[in-house]
């Protein structure tokens, strides 16, 4: 069972929404997009992780993705009448109900703060006229859509103290369910509080904390995780929760307690004292008669060994602990411990080679006999060699097993020998046991060892080449070999972690493919990024453009990039490989923390970046685009982009303003969004920039559905922008093709260009790149925004009408990608181009194929005059 029970509302702007909130890191299967982060989608709101028994999940943030029974729109001025009704302050109200209101709040407080706040004042009247107070799930909805801690404070207060009393007269849990909600809120609302504010609070569930541990303290029934769940949320409603003393704790006479608390109070996973490893490890040896059969008393004495391995030595000699469990076949209840108990917390041990060595024999045949695996019994003098030896012949004889047990234990006795051994040793030693037949059939496995063990670069350019083009693959070498699909998998940490749950019902072809898939980021992994890189420059669709020799390549010189984005504050943490890039500070919004992913360093890197920018030279200025909700990021982007205004005034190199974001609202919502204060401030900006000369490029949106729109796609001026697939960087263009999941299918609401953006390498951090299959439109975007810019280094003459009919022209088809070496060969023979004589002849040739005699002949550049009206 995990700590943490709740998602507390977020107060940063969330990532990407397809990308994992907790942490920055980039999903590494089929569909990696980098979603625009959309200020109607990407809204965090309170609900419950675990859930707690009893309690009902409070504003899930994925209401919006549940297309049923949502509800029609609740005009705004009539909201208030919604929120204030009898059933919405049901503790269980209906929950289309629940479902319609969030539907309306969500979007209104984006839109209309100040309306949506007036709403919420004036529920609380009407309940307030009619003696009647708010029910939690208004006072939910205030907290995560719109914020007042002068009316929280003293609800959440009131209905703590009324439940106290009634406790307290009773000594029982009165409506456990709605304590643990009061708590979820509380904790939810601790980062929106004043530290006064939230200590009486707090004090009120220490109270809680306190009666609800009292010895003469009744529950009602329920098992001990329910209970436990309802302790966890009321404790983390406190403010510090009281941490016991190992004594205090170890003096009750219920074992069952004393491991729930300890547990508790993760004394478990500390490294301990000498004294209280002591007295833990009693505990686990005393109560062993009463809690062996229990799951809780294994998994917690592995944590404990695992964190305190001087205790290790203990435990392997108390044999008659260690090995005495033997549990029943059939196992119904879920707190039992099941036959595997005891063979995870061995394999725990194994895995971080906490085993004494005059051990691990017996350990490795005890965790393969708690597996169904026939271990061997007789005594070998190598007893590493031997279970690298069984783990072979287990793949090899094709036995039925489950993995999960040992797959740790495999992975590290193969990446343990890996370590001592080179990959012709380590073929040598597996053609030691195999036999003839058998290792002429381990030509896969055998070509894969100099990559996994050595990273051999002549290996991995062979691999990535099977990746771009799998005519290269000998599949039928592929279906012969039963080694080479496992041996990858414990080398590859999980890049293609799927192989070992479909190894029956996938075919090796298809397991292979998605080994290759993985293959750049396995190679990021192993620190050849400067081979990915190149891999990634030599074979994208714009290589003409990098492969330029430096005196021919236009840059982006003298020109300026604007991108409102999430960064994180420029004075803390500078742009990888834009050192000098221009901070733009935003009155009430927001960097992201320093430690933060940003967004916006991938996207600003493909538009400008040194190394791998189309438009290297260009300058950036990063303007921000957060602020401390989600639920402002309309009111943010429109603040970035009235100071974009003013940059421009100040800047007029400033030439394209970017964005690789969202305003994605559900289609019934969108003329109700064109009356709001913030969509009309957005609109004035936008035209001043037309007007100034500068063009607007933003994101066409990944969603790939009709009934959500990007609303930054309805003002005047703007150019949508969406993905296209370049098929693993295939050479040819034949097989490319517009991404499924662009946005912008709304007829007013049309994609105006298509740029690449499959895959992608992806700026995570400092020096820190990922391999991404699909770069979503955030990825599109900064590359038409830079071939723009290429145009006009090229021609500075070009109005931005000249330069939509120079993309139009290259188009391949309506829907096709522009293709910006065409582009650029095109303004570089109209009226005011830089380019003359020598070298408008070379750039030409290296562009087109074509001599510039040849090119002002062709059809293409024919189409432009006429356009132009030149002869």
């Amino acid at each position: 069972m995990g700590r943490k029970l709740i998602q507390p509302i977020n107060v940063k702007v969330p990532a990407p929404s397809c990308i994992q909130e907790s942490a920055p890191v980039v999903n590494q299967g089929d569909d990696q997009r980098l979603c625009n982060p959309s200020g109607y989608q990407s809204i965090q709101t309170l609900y419950l992780k675990g859930p707690v028994p009893g309690v009902p999940s409070l504003w899930k943030t994925d209401l919006n993705q549940e297309e049923s029974g949502r509800g029609a729109i609740i005009p705004l001025g009539e909201l208030h009448q919604t929120l204030s009704s009898p059933e919405f302050q049901d503790f269980y109200p209906d929950e289309n109900l629940l479902k319609k209101v969030a539907h309306n709040v969500r979007f209104y407080a984006s839109w209309f703060p100040e309306q949506t706040r007036e709403q919420f004042v004036l529920a609380h009247q009407t309940l307030a006229h009619g003696g009647r107070a708010p029910g939690i799930h208004l006072m939910a909805a205030e907290a995560t859509y719109s914020p007042d801690r002068e009316t929280f404070t003293p609800w959440i207060k009131r209905e703590v103290k009324e439940w106290l009393e009634q406790a307290r007269e009773r000594m029982f849990l009165v409506y456990d369910d709605r304590i643990a909600a009061y708590a979820l809120l509380a904790t939810a609302w601790r980062l929106r509080l004043g530290k006064e504010e939230y200590q009486e609070v707090a004090d009120l569930f220490t109270e809680v904390d306190q009666l609800v541990h009292q010895d003469d303290f009744r529950w009602p029934s329920m098992c001990i995780s329910e209970k436990f769940s309802v302790e966890i949320v009321i404790s983390q409603a406190a403010q510090e929760r009281k941490v016991k003393a190992l004594d205090e704790i170890l003096k009750q006479d219920n074992d069952i307690k004393i491991l729930a608390e300890l547990d508790e109070q993760d004394y478990f996973l500390n490294h301990l004292k000498k004294r209280e490893q002591e007295k833990i490890w009693d505990f686990f040896v005393e109560s062993y008669p009463k809690l062996y059969e229990l799951s809780a008393y294994w998994s917690n004495l592995g944590s404990f060994l695992t964190h305190n391995p001087e205790k290790i030595p203990d435990f392997f000699k108390r044999e008659d602990l260690w090995l005495a469990y033997t549990p029943a076949d059939n196992i119904d209840d879920s707190e039992q411990a099941s036959p595997r108990a005891l063979a995870y917390l061995y394999e725990s041990l194994f895995s971080r080679n906490l085993v004494p060595e005059r051990f691990k024999r017996q350990v490795y045949l005890l965790i393969l006999k708690a597996t169904k695996s026939d271990g061997e019994s007789e005594v070998v003098p190598d007893a590493t060699a031997e279970m690298e030896k069984l783990l072979v012949q287990r793949y090899l004889n094709k036995e039925e097993t489950e993995y999960l047990a040992f797959e740790n234990i495999s992975k590290n006795i193969i990446k343990q020998y890996g370590k001592k051994h080179t990959a012709e040793q380590i073929e040598e030693w597996l053609k030691s046991f195999l036999t003839p037949d058998q290792a002429k059939k381990c030509k896969v496995t055998f070509a894969l060892l100099p990559l996994l063990i050595d990273h051999d670069e002549n290996a991995a350019r062979t691999f990535l080449a099977q990746y771009q083009d799998r005519s290269l693959v000998d599949y039928s070498a592929l279906a012969d070999d039963p080694l080479w699909n496992n041996i990858w998998h414990l080398f590859t940490d999980g890049f293609i972690l799927w192989n070992v749950f479909a190894l029956g019902s996938e075919s090796p072809q298809t397991l292979y493919d998605r080994a290759l898939d993985s293959m750049p980021s396995l190679l990021l992994s192993y620190g050849m990024d400067e081979m990915v890189q190149d891999f990634y420059l030599s074979n994208h669709p714009y290589r003409a453009l990098f492969s330029l020799p430096n005196e021919l390549r236009p840059r982006g010189a003298g020109l300026s990039y604007y991108s409102i984005d999430f960064y994180p504050d420029p004075r803390r943490e500078k742009h990888p490989f834009k050192k000098r890039a221009r901070r733009v500070d935003v009155e009430n919004v927001y960097w992201l923390n320093k430690n933060d992913w940003s967004h916006g360093f991938g996207v600003s890197n493909l538009a400008v970046g040194r190394e791998i920018g189309l438009a290297p030279k260009a300058r950036l200025y990063m303007a921000p685009a957060t602020k401390v909700e989600a639920l402002e990021l309309p009111s943010a982007i429109s603040a970035s982009l009235h100071q974009a205004v003013e940059s421009v005034e100040r800047d007029p190199s400033i030439a394209v303003v970017g964005m690789s974001l969202g305003l994605e609202v559900p289609q019934e919502f969108r003329n109700v969004v064109v009356d709001s204060v913030i969509y009309q401030g957005i609109v004035r900006d936008i035209n001043r920039l037309h007007e100034a000369g500068v063009r607007i490029t933003i994101s066409a949106g990944n969603s790939g559905q009709q009934d959500e729109i990007n609303m930054l796609g309805f003002f005047p001026h703007v150019d949508l922008i969406g993905a296209y697939d370049s098929n693993r960087l295939t050479l040819t263009q034949e097989d490319d093709r517009p991404t499924d999941y662009t946005t912008g299918s709304d007829q007013t609401n049309q994609v105006r260009f298509y740029a690449h953006a499959d895959p992608v390498f992806f700026l995570m951090g400092e020096d820190n790149y990922a391999w991404l299959r699909s770069g979503g439109t955030s990825s599109a975007q900064p590359y038409f925004a830079a071939a723009d810019l290429l145009l006009l280094d090229v021609n500075p003459t070009l109005t931005i009408s000249q330069r939509n009919l120079i993309f139009q022209t290259t188009l391949p088809e309506l829907t096709g990608p522009i293709d910006p070496a065409k582009a650029v060969a095109i303004a570089a023979h109209l009226p005011g181009s830089r380019y003359k004589g020598k070298r408008l002849e070379e750039l030409t040739q290296h562009l087109t194929g074509m001599s510039a005699d040849e090119f002002r002949a062709s059809e293409l550049f024919q189409k432009v005059c006429q356009a132009y009206d030149l002869k």
